[in-house]
């Protein structure tokens, strides 16, 4: 039996939890104490009036929706932003965040990925390292240093040669999870994410 995790904020200023789905489908873990509307892009995941699932890439129904957080696959996303840079597709600007999915199903998100949906999006763009299956692995906070671990070393295989330590230190957002991080996270202060979206 699988457990699926759901990522929670419990009271204001403190750590993250994450907790079991009920629903059998895979939960958004949503990295801000408020859930906006969101859209998701990709099928098998929890839903309700806030939020709602889409086919892969632009749709009128998506447009309609109007999202304020756009939630899919790093490599779909891209996709979109190139679109909507290049006007052949259109969509209402989203007001919150964006959660790209990565892993070996869903791309790479990178420093050019990251920047493209950054500077199309303009909103935080938050990381979320999810299996084949979809199940969450990884997520990044709100602090951007890192992606916290909320599953097993071993259930990341060859995603773990990405980064170059475990910070077993508490993040800046309160949570005591290990984070995932690259060199540059460790010398600069941040996870690398920020200065790319940056410059």
């Amino acid at each position: 039996m699988k457990i699926l995790i759901r990522w929670k904020q419990r009271e204001r200023g403190s750590s993250r939890r994450f907790i079991p789905s009920t629903s059998g489908r895979l939960p958004l873990a949503y990295p801000l104490p408020i859930m906006a509307r969101t859209a998701i892009l990709g099928a098998g995941f929890e839903t309700h009036a806030n939020v709602r699932e889409f086919p892969p890439g632009w749709s009128p129904a998506l447009a309609r929706f109007a999202p304020e957080s756009l939630a899919g696959p790093a490599q779909t996303l891209c996709w979109l932003a190139r679109a909507l840079a290049s006007k052949r597709v259109s969509l209402p600007p989203l007001r919150a965040i964006l959660i790209a999915f990565t892993g070996e199903t869903y791309g790479e998100l990178g420093a050019a990925g990251r920047s493209l949906l950054s500077e199309t999006f303009r909103v935080p763009v938050f990381e979320q390292m999810r299996n084949a299956s979809g199940e969450l692995l990884a997520a990044e906070c709100a602090a951007h240093t890192g992606l916290h671990l909320v599953n097993s070393l071993q259930s990341l295989g060859s995603a773990l040669l990405e980064f170059d330590s475990i910070d077993q230190g508490p993040c800046p957002c309160g949570s005591l999870l290990p984070r995932l991080v690259t060199a540059e996270s460790v010398k600069s202060g941040n996870d690398g994410h920020k200065a790319a979206a940056a410059g």
